[in-house]
């Protein structure tokens, strides 16, 4: 029998060990990825290396991945998405990338593209403890209903704040982009808040999204998903004022506009711009150098740091006060990534009274035709209907063969119109030959424009180098 002491002693170490923290959690090991219906939060198939998904063949685009781990219960594992380490930390199970509350997992969407996830046990909550295997797969994800971004025919205007609000500048805005679609055909969509644009198949109806004055945080992750997919196939952005002071949590924004906004002196004050790339179609029709009354932004970084940028108009800090930037301090620039779409942005834009001019109009024009891609024919050479360069009989006999043969035509239906009537015929090869041959033609000069053609029409070339 115990006696009186040994009892309480015994009593006292048993509460000891119950009280001490259980011990960690084996590591375990990931033993599969599996993507589930975040509708109903059923498997829906496990991922592979190397796999195509193909959104239009899922019952639902609301999907999350779970980590299935051996044992079932591990520390924590940590989900690295795209290159971000640590995108998602499941402490908890189930392990899910995009998170879940007791099973009932919230809803993701994988952008269009290719994608790398990476999960990796832990022993201890929170990524402490021994790490265990990472299990990697990569995939590619595909819309086979929806066409690829960037080849709608339409422009998203979204105008959505979570800070500041330009109510008016942004009303102007609007109007002015109307405008400028009514007079150059395109067709123009506004979006006060981002629900049911921000999808891949919503946004594979536009050629490029404008950022028109936006704040603060505006997309939630499957929609900054859906917009890194849209870029990632070629679809244009473009951005006005305080685009730049727009989501700051989201990298591969702040990256695609190249800087964000950091502060700007009191008021609307006049100061001097520069015009550096004359060459670019936003900044060819203005001044070399101009006066303009707006607010001046300073960003957190300088663009022109950035070796994909090409800064378009600097400002002079010293016909101001409150500049930070130094020498250069772009206020208009443009990026072309090597693997997506088009970004272009302005830091004018804060008085209502810009919207309306003249060569603000201009300046946001050839932007967003830049980042369309639709820059009028910057291949185009007039009669060169094969698409060599030159014009000589090579051309008049390829325009016979597109009319009469069923040869495959070039993209540049514009080239093969050598008498620039507006349509391509039977005239445009005889006249083409009876240049080359016949001593004489009323046909405007071969290869006399190199560029843009200046002649109105409904045909039309893709946007490459002249030749």
């Amino acid at each position: 029998m115990l006696s009186r002491h040994s009892w309480l002693a015994s009593i006292a170490v048993s509460l000891v060990f119950a009280a001490a923290p259980a011990a960690a959690t084996a590591q375990g090991s990931v033993a599969s990825l599996t993507l589930v219906n975040a509708d109903s939060d059923l498997d829906l198939f496990a991922l592979a290396d190397g796999m195509t998904i193909d959104l239009a063949n899922l019952p639902t685009i609301a999907l999350n991945v779970r980590a299935d781990t051996i044992p079932d219960v591990v520390g924590s594992v940590r989900f690295d998405y795209d290159g971000i380490i640590g995108f998602q930390v499941e402490s908890t199970a189930p392990y899910a990338l995009a998170g879940d509350s007791a099973g009932d997992f919230d809803s993701w969407t994988p952008s269009l593209g290719s994608h790398s996830l990476a999960a990796t046990p832990f022993s201890g909550a929170g990524t402490s403890g021994s790490a265990g295997p990472t299990v990697t797969v990569n995939f590619t994800v595909i819309d086979g209903q929806a066409p690829p971004p960037g080849t709608g025919d339409q422009v998203l205007v979204f105008h959505e704040t979570a800070g500041f609000n330009h109510g008016s500048q942004i009303t102007a805005g609007l109007a002015m982009f109307t405008s400028l679609a009514a007079s150059h055909g395109f067709v123009v969509e506004a979006a006060a808040e981002s629900t049911g644009f921000f999808t891949p198949t919503a946004l594979a109806e536009y050629a490029a999204v404008v950022f028109l004055n936006t704040t603060g945080d505006v997309l939630d992750n499957s929609e900054q998903a859906a917009f890194e997919g849209f870029v990632a196939l070629g679809g244009g952005y473009l951005g006005i004022h305080s685009a730049t002071d727009t989501e700051y949590g989201w990298p591969f924004y702040g990256a695609h506009v190249g800087a964000w906004f950091s502060n700007h002196p009191p008021g609307t004050v006049p100061a001097q711009l520069t015009t550096i790339d004359a060459t670019h179609p936003s900044t060819e029709l203005l001044p070399t150098q101009f006066s303009w009354t707006d607010e001046w932004y300073n960003f957190q970084s300088n663009p022109a740091n950035d070796p994909s940028v090409i800064v378009l108009v600097t400002i002079d800090e010293t016909t101001y006060s409150g500049g930070t930037m130094g020498i250069p301090h772009p206020i208009s620039w443009c990026r072309e990534p090597s693997n997506g779409g088009r970004s272009w942005y302005t830091a004018m834009g804060h008085n209502v009274s810009t919207y309306s001019q003249t060569f603000f109009r201009d300046h946001i024009l050839g932007g967003l035709e830049w980042v369309m891609n639709t820059s009028p024919e910057e291949a185009f050479v007039r009669g060169d209907g094969n698409g060599d360069g030159q014009v000589n009989v090579a051309d008049a006999i390829f325009t016979l063969g597109i009319l009469f043969t069923g040869v495959a035509a070039t993209d540049c239906a514009d080239a093969r119109d050598a008498n620039d009537d507006g349509q391509v015929d039977i005239s445009d090869p005889v006249g083409t030959l009876v240049m080359l041959f016949g001593g004489g033609s009323s046909l405007p000069p071969p290869g006399s424009v190199c560029g843009i053609d200046p002649t109105l029409d409904l045909l039309d070339c893709p946007v490459s180098g002249c030749p």
